[in-house]
């Protein structure tokens, strides 16, 4: 009998231990699943997600948001919106100007100073369609220190900087609204964004460069961090994936294409290169579960990076260059993507009512698993769980005796939806979060 109580008294401790979730322990609890994209699509994962005329449709409105700084078409801002954004961060910063890399809180005549290095009173002083010739980032106001939240931001959590807004990777069009008055800034628009970036990453295009630059057949970039030389064998861009690059031809293992460069004068040149049939694919790549695999894997591991921080990604830059790739354009923001399709509300049920409704009327990577403030790709149902692809920085956790309140996973994965349901130390799990699924492509689209 005394035996068999402390067998009992031994395994109470562990089975408290196992029954809680931490940091250390989620990469073993990661690695039981498959971070393989490919081993959950279905057989016929070559298959095409969408006939060839409604894929072309898609296309086309890609094209017109990713050329909209150009073009003005579908623009993300006009002169008076671009003026009433700044005003708005402004006025955010100068109420509250947060915590700085010491930890320190930020003094307001720091943001006074950045105010007048602005030059607000003469916006706008550029009005100039742009490129970017060198990746980097875009910024809420034009200065790269951080701003966090709280005074001990980096001790309890990732450093989540508010000033930072996303990463533009070089060969991306541009119009560039303002100069700060140091010269040393630039204001810039995106295809949904306005930030500043730093004026060397940025040059100025003409009526002629952009015609030509859009004239082109496009490849887009399925990798990451591939340098790409000249036909001077001279370094200009780094591949980014959803990047598109003008084709001008191709030989049996390459492209040729267009990059950007700069002259003296600040202005954008073109310049020819090619790049390895590895590393980019005509543009768009139809749309396959095998395909969408394939360059979810290129991301699968990755560091997470809030705001595409250190040229990393968050949950919703994943799935904007993921579907990049296919002639599919997403806002950048997690709210918005959630809306940019057919939206099914979840709202409500229990959570094995939401796992069974995601079954359901989920597409297999199409599909979109929607949380507040975050954002999940539905890959299958696969050993009785839905399986997600997933940029994310942590479970929450309760405090308890000195844990911080997170069990970080810091990367891309392949996990279950409801990976953190088992653990008693979950104070609120992803599942109990999610609001909804969003499907990006029409049901009736299959060829």
């Amino acid at each position: 009998m005394f035996i068999f109580r402390l067998c009992i008294l031994l395994l109470i401790p562990f089975q408290l231990w196992a029954a809680t979730i931490s940091t250390q322990q989620l990469p073993l609890v990661i690695d039981q699943y498959n971070q393989n994209a490919l081993i959950y699509a279905d057989t016929n994962g070559d298959q095409p997600l969408m006939d060839a005329a409604t894929q072309a449709g898609l296309t086309q409105r890609f094209l017109v948001r990713y050329f909209s700084a150009w073009t003005g078409e579908k623009a993300a801002f006009d002169k008076s919106g671009a003026l009433a954004a700044e005003n708005s961060i402004i006025k955010l910063y100068a109420a509250k100007p947060g915590y700085g890399s010491n930890l320190h809180p930020l003094a307001v005549d720091w943001i006074e100073s950045l105010v007048i290095n602005m030059n607000l009173t003469a916006f706008p002083n550029m009005q100039e369609k742009g490129i970017v010739v060198n990746s980097d980032n875009l910024r809420q106001l034009p200065t790269d220190i951080p701003s966090y939240g709280s005074a001990n931001a980096m001790a309890t959590d990732y450093p989540f900087d508010n000033l930072q807004q996303s990463y533009v990777a070089a060969g991306t069009p541009v119009y560039i609204w303002q100069m700060s008055k140091d010269g040393a800034w630039e204001l810039v628009m995106t295809d949904n964004q306005i930030g500043w970036m730093h004026s060397n990453s940025v040059a100025i295009v003409s009526d002629q460069f952009a015609e030509q630059w859009q004239a082109k057949k496009f490849v887009v970039a399925n990798d990451d961090n591939i340098p790409v030389l000249d036909n001077d064998h001279i370094y200009r861009i780094t591949t980014r994936i959803g990047t598109l690059y003008p084709l001008i031809g191709q030989s049996s293992h390459a492209y040729n294409i267009y990059v950007p460069a700069v002259n003296l004068n600040g202005h954008a040149i073109i310049r020819q290169a090619t790049l390895s049939k590895t590393y980019a694919t005509p543009f768009p790549l139809a749309l396959t579960q095998n395909d969408i695999a394939m360059i979810a894997n290129k991301i699968v591991g990755d560091s997470y990076g809030w705001g595409g921080a250190y040229g990393f990604r968050d949950c919703s830059l994943t799935m904007k260059d993921i579907f990049a790739v296919f002639g599919i354009w997403l806002p950048r923001n997690s709210t918005y993507q959630a809306k940019f399709g057919q939206f099914i509300s979840l709202a409500g049920l229990s959570n094995q009512q939401k796992l069974a409704k995601i079954r359901q009327l989920g597409i297999p990577f199409v599909t979109f698993i929607n949380l507040p403030g975050h954002i999940a790709l539905y890959l299958n149902y696969s050993q009785n769980k839905v399986m997600t692809l997933q940029t994310i920085w942590r479970l929450r956790t309760k405090q308890d005796q000195g844990f911080q309140g997170a069990a970080v996973i810091g990367e891309t994965v392949i996990m279950p939806m409801d990976l953190d349901a088992q653990y008693s130390n979950v104070s609120n799990t992803l599942l109990s979060r999610v609001s909804g699924i969003t499907l990006i492509i029409p049901r009736d689209s299959s060829s």
